[in-house]
């Protein structure tokens, strides 16, 4: 049973190393907030956090900077943008 889990867990792993791949590839490296290119602490985003119901697949996920993804933490995509701008103003 317990090496069992452990495959589980190492396929989902992979999975998801392949996806982020995936993801900073289609953005170029990119940081979807800031418009930086990353070239280390390069992290993917969920759009519409899990913790409110998003999921992990191509539609929900953007490439992201670390700091940006801790500033924006478990906020909506839209509220941090509109948040970003008051704070701007």
């Amino acid at each position: 049973m317990e090496a069992l889990l452990i495959l589980f867990d190492k396929k989902r792993y992979e999975a998801w190393q392949k996806l982020r791949k995936y993801i900073l590839l289609r953005d170029g490296y990119i940081c979807h907030y800031c418009r930086m290119q990353m070239t280390s602490m390069c992290t993917v985003d969920h759009i519409i956090p899990r913790s409110r119901g998003g999921r992990s697949d191509k539609k929900n996920l953007i490439a992201c900077c670390l700091p940006c993804n801790r500033a924006k933490s478990d906020t909506d995509y839209f509220d941090y943008f509109d948040y970003k701008l008051k704070r701007a103003a």
